[in-house]
């Protein structure tokens, strides 16, 4: 019998909701600290850049944990995993929230990139077996819709409670508290499948690696993905082009650069129920992937004349399309035993980060270079269409055959 217990002691469906739950808490406070940039500017005397910082310093130990924490959760168990960065991501709020000088706020943002690193990972780990079979993208679609959704309750939420009670610290408080308690809820509920818990595999963490990473089936996926972590910079970018080349307020450029994020909740859904009516992962990847790249060029070349609702359309259609990001994680889940699952899912979660951070900064590079966004923008348009490509022909299908 696995740490924690049966495996059947809640259902599929259950579990699915208890891990939704878990990390839609998790993504809130992965968006806090940018929902709550011009308080914390004001209360801290920030600049932008150091502003910046803030928001964005937790993805550098996000990133570099994705791999070791896959290899982590392989050895010690998805549950055993989930409940230690948990908390240590509640250690993190706890710091951010105690902040009282501008190097506080960046630990408690460095310990809570830690913990988050891999909630994603292992729940996808503790469903992947345990839902009805053709059911796994659906799963992982209503699983993922927990991130734009917490980070739609932190834009949202935080400054409306912030406007309530006068000030963060209790709005940021109270949701660390509710996330004690899905940790208390988490440790009493889940329990991993047996074989997975209590079971050193004998591959060495570097052979397990490798062992992935060289996989015929696996490989063109995670080139692929890579390659798309090199168009994801625009949408970091969205706001500042649109107020740049179209024309619009600062306010205007924010409610069209929001529509993705709020049409993605229903679209990580629709995309895996696409995907398991079709019993197909790679066709719609590949025709989601296509449609996304139209959606993003038609923004990039709408003339400045456009009324705004068109924008707002195609923010939203976008939302929905890009959504297929969902599907390689089901792919990998699919292809891989589960005592190698957790360094295949790190090491594509790894790769996604590894081009979007190596772009965003490029990106800017090149507008300052060339006072023009042009450039920047055929580097995301030509990647983009690369990804078409490698999902459409080297991908493998993965779909279970029976």
């Amino acid at each position: 019998m696995g740490e924690g217990g049966s495996p059947g002691k809640i259902g599929g469906y259950t579990l699915l909701s208890l891990l939704f739950i878990t990390y839609l808490v998790d993504s809130v406070f992965r968006a806090g600290p940018s929902a709550l940039s011009n308080v914390l500017m004001d209360e801290f005397s920030l600049s932008y850049s150091a502003a910046g910082l803030v928001m964005s310093i937790y993805m550098v130990p996000y990133a570099l944990m994705q791999i070791p924490s896959g290899i982590i959760s392989d050895r010690w168990g998805p549950r055993r995993t989930l409940l230690l960065f948990l908390t240590i991501t509640i250690c993190g709020n706890l710091a951010f929230w105690a902040a009282r000088g501008y190097v506080m706020l960046l630990l408690g943002q460095i310990i809570i990139g830690l913990g988050s690193s891999i909630i994603y990972i292992n729940a996808v780990k503790l469903i992947e077996k345990r839902l009805p079979t053709g059911s796994l993208g659906r799963g992982l679609g209503v699983l993922s819709a927990a991130s734009p959704m917490g980070s739609f309750i932190a834009y949202s939420g935080f400054p409306l409670l912030y406007s309530a009670l006068g000030a963060w610290r209790p709005v940021y408080l109270g949701f660390t508290i509710v996330m004690a308690g899905v940790l208390i809820l988490d440790s009493t509920l889940l329990h991993s499948p047996s074989k997975e818990e209590g079971e050193t595999p004998s591959t060495s963490s570097m052979g397990m690696l490798k062992s992935v990473a060289s996989n015929r089936v696996l490989l063109p996926l995670f080139v692929g993905y890579l390659i798309s972590g090199f168009n994801w910079c625009f949408w970091s970018w969205m706001p500042k082009f649109l107020i740049d080349t179209k024309g619009f307020s600062y306010l205007q450029a924010g409610l069209i650069s929001g529509t993705p994020m709020v049409a993605s909740i229903g679209g990580c859904v629709l995309v895996g129920a696409v995907s398991d009516r079709l019993r197909s992962r790679k066709l719609p990847l590949a025709v989601f992937a296509a449609l996304d790249t139209l959606m993003l060029m038609l923004i990039i070349f709408l003339p400045a004349s456009t009324p705004i609702g068109i924008f707002l359309v195609s923010g939203t259609l976008i939302g929905i399309t890009s959504t297929m990001w969902v599907l390689p994680y089901a792919m990998v889940a699919e292809a891989l035993p589960s005592d190698l699952s957790g360094v295949g899912l790190g090491l594509l979660n790894f790769l996604g980060y590894v081009g979007s951070i190596v772009m965003t900064p490029l990106f800017g590079a090149f507008i300052d270079k060339t006072e023009s966004y042009a450039l920047s923008n055929q580097i995301v348009i030509a990647t983009a269409l690369v990804v078409i490509l490698f999902y459409a022909i080297p991908v493998k299908e993965t779909y279970p055959k029976n």
